[in-house]
């Protein structure tokens, strides 16, 4: 197994065990647990959605890098291991600062823009910035993508949750 393949174990089990912690703990402490009217949706429903999905998609992820990383392991050969043509290259510390200062830019910008000009407008432009930092290229994706989600998830958030996006 390789150091790429801990890492993502490492990062999986993270998660895992992040939104365990979130499922379990903080999310009854910290939210109501039942609804206040006979049609209405408990308020933690959409954090335990939330979190449930980043537990499975956690899960999933540690799985799969293990299974990656046996499969990696029983077929390298000393020469490749010793080479590094198995593991990819690192990342540069500042590398890894800046993309999570562009993150925290675009989510602070998101917070301020969007009770301005409102969620669909703002979904877009972020979104398509977002796609474009990392890496993909394909205009027509890009376009469909960060036009098509926004406007989704505004009328899915409507007709399931009768919620109107700002």
């Amino acid at each position: 197994m390789t150091g790429a393949h801990h890492k993502q174990i490492i990062t999986g089990a993270s998660v895992v065990l992040i939104a365990t912690v979130g499922v379990l703990w903080l999310i009854p402490s910290q939210t109501v647990t039942t609804a206040t009217g006979e049609n209405d949706l408990s308020p933690s429903l959409v954090p335990h959605i939330s979190m449930g999905m980043c537990l499975l998609l956690g899960l999933l992820y540690t799985v799969q890098s293990w299974r990656d990383g046996r499969r990696a392991g029983a077929e390298a050969t000393p020469e490749l291991e010793d080479s590094g043509d198995v593991d990819e290259a690192p990342r540069s510390v500042v590398g890894l600062i800046l993309d999570l200062a562009v993150w925290i830019a675009s989510s602070t910008a998101t917070m301020l823009i969007i009770p301005h000009v409102g969620f669909i407008v703002t979904g877009t432009i972020l979104l398509a910035g977002w796609l474009v930092f990392a890496g993909v290229r394909s205009v027509w994706i890009v376009a469909a993508v960060s036009l098509g989600l926004p406007v989704l998830l505004d009328r899915l958030c409507w007709y399931a949750l009768t919620v109107q996006l700002p």
